[in-house]
């Protein structure tokens, strides 16, 4: 595995062992983030927190960061099994996080404690271009016309061989 930005940074993914994670308000009016960057929809491969207890208190929060090797996210969600477990079991986690955030537009995460043994899954699903909140009526319409072209594959997708999406392009010069 390697990272897409600059090339050969790691091999595998990256995992903590600790005896206790604390994240959040401990000493009232702080906050604590947990960041985990994903390489794209590799359920096999991600980072992973491991610790005898977990305590996720008030301003406790999850950001996830995916890339993507070809610039596409996948549709459908993706689920990310055990990012966090308190080796304790179910009475070792305490709390949720306050929020779960991503830093992009076009995708929405969450948090799964219904396992109920201590540990926290993540689901990640590709938000549409026109689900996109905010947007005008004409912004809806252009992202309305991606959205039927899109497609994550690097060789059918948002390329000149999807004779849709080519359409697309070339309708935007010519008049």
């Amino acid at each position: 595995q390697h990272d897409a930005v600059s090339a050969g940074d790691f091999d595998g993914p990256s995992k903590v062992y600790v005896d206790s994670l604390v994240i959040g308000d401990t000493a009232g009016g702080t906050s604590g983030t947990l960041a985990l960057h994903l390489l794209g929809a590799d359920t096999a491969n991600y980072p992973q927190v491991f610790a005898n207890t977990v305590d996720l208190q008030d301003n406790s929060f999850l950001e996830v960061r995916r890339s993507s090797v070809n610039g596409r996210y996948a549709d459908g969600p993706v689920h990310y099994e055990d990012v966090a477990t308190a080796t304790g079991g179910a009475a070792s986690l305490t709390g949720t996080f306050t929020d779960v955030t991503t830093t992009s537009l076009f995708l929405e995460a969450d948090a799964d404690y219904s396992d109920a043994d201590g540990t926290i899954d993540l689901d990640v699903n590709r938000v549409a271009f026109n689900d996109l909140a905010g947007l005008t009526y004409n912004q809806t319409q252009v992202a309305s016309g991606i959205e039927a072209t899109y497609d994550a594959d690097p060789v059918t997708g948002l390329s000149a061989t999807n004779p849709e999406y080519a359409s697309v392009v070339a309708s935007l010069f010519t008049y």
